[in-house]
Parts: structure tokens; C-alpha cells; sequence
């Protein structure tokens, strides 16, 4: 089954990172290297689909389906699920507004931009 790969975003450890929508998952992978990292999304059906990363090293993840937002820490494996403020949109792009701890998120079907406070790591 193709991996259906919608957005992608290099970190600040050079891992590149893409949210690879029908399988279900999010993956790094190492340029360098060639290592690559799975995230599993925890319910199904989730559709993984904007992605970014933070200064902090965290990757932000939305899933579709899930009218949520992860926020993985590939150093130490947390992950962390907020439900998105309006549900019922599709996250296609995420903007982390790190000077306000702010995460900014269109969601494009509604019409609607949300925004998701969040403390320094």
C-alpha cells in the first residue's frame, strides 16, 4: 500500500520528518545515516497529515480523524495528545509560535485557525 506521504519537515538534529497519511504513522529519517524512526499513531483510523517541528527538538503532528494534535519527543519517546480546540477540521499545516508557546493550526475544512498554548519543555 503506498504510504501516502503529505507533509514533511527537517528538525534541528537533521532528521527528516514525514506524516505518511494511509499508513497510519509518522517517520524520521536520517539523511546521514539512513536510520529512519516510526511513530505508530495510537487510534485508528488516524490519518497523520500537517507536521512541524519545534525549537525544542518535538515534532507536532496532527491526525486526521482523531480531531487531535501529538507532540512527539524523539529523544526521549513521549508523545502527547491534545484535542484540537474546534473539532471537526482537517490540519493540513502547523505553525509553533515558540516566543508565545503557541501552536497555530487552519483547520481547512471549517474555516476555522486554531491555537493551542503550550509551556516551555
Amino acid at each position: 500500500m503506498p504510504a501516502g506521504i503529505r507533509r514533511m519537515v527537517g528538525a534541528a538534529d537533521g532528521r527528516i520528518w514525514v506524516s505518511a497519511f494511509t499508513r497510519g504513522r509518522v517517520t524520521g529519517v536520517d539523511p546521514k545515516g539512513g536510520e529512519s524512526v516510526h511513530v505508530e499513531t495510537l487510534d485508528q483510523p488516524s490519518r497523520p497529515y500537517g507536521i512541524t517541528a519545534d525549537r525544542w527538538g518535538r515534532i507536532w503532528f496532527s491526525e486526521q480523524g482523531n480531531d487531535d494534535v501529538v507532540v512527539y519527543d524523539p529523544r526521549t519517546g513521549d508523545r502527547r495528545v491534545i484535542p484540537l480546540p474546534v473539532p471537526g477540521g482537517t490540519v493540513r499545516h502547523i505553525a509553533v509560535d515558540a516566543d508565545r508557546r503557541r501552536v497555530w493550526l487552519p483547520l481547512s475544512d471549517i474555516g476555522v485557525i486554531a491555537v493551542i498554548e503550550f509551556p516551555e519543555p
